[in-house]
């Protein structure tokens, strides 16, 4: 899938949606630890009042280790970014 690249992708395996009225929120989502949204995918949805967010996701031994880092203690998880607001 080729759905993070802004200007397009010339593959037959490319995702659409088409169907925007069927949703209520769209979440954008990879295997990387913070993922936010291309702009062309929030255009997309903004214009059809679908709400976008990101994810963060952490995965096996070292996802945990992140995890303990980034939230060991509350000041901890204010100091990480928080994407401004997609996550």
């Amino acid at each position: 899938m080729f759905a993070r690249w802004v200007q397009g992708w010339p593959s037959a395996d490319t995702f659409n949606q088409w169907r925007w009225e069927a949703a209520d929120v769209f979440v954008y989502f990879s295997h990387q630890l913070v993922t936010l949204p291309p702009p062309g995918w929030v255009t997309a949805a903004r214009q059809n009042g679908v709400k976008v967010l990101g994810t963060l996701i952490t995965e096996g031994p070292a996802g945990r280790r992140s995890c303990e880092r980034l939230f060991a203690s509350e000041a901890a998880a204010d100091r990480a970014p928080a994407g401004k607001g997609w996550l």
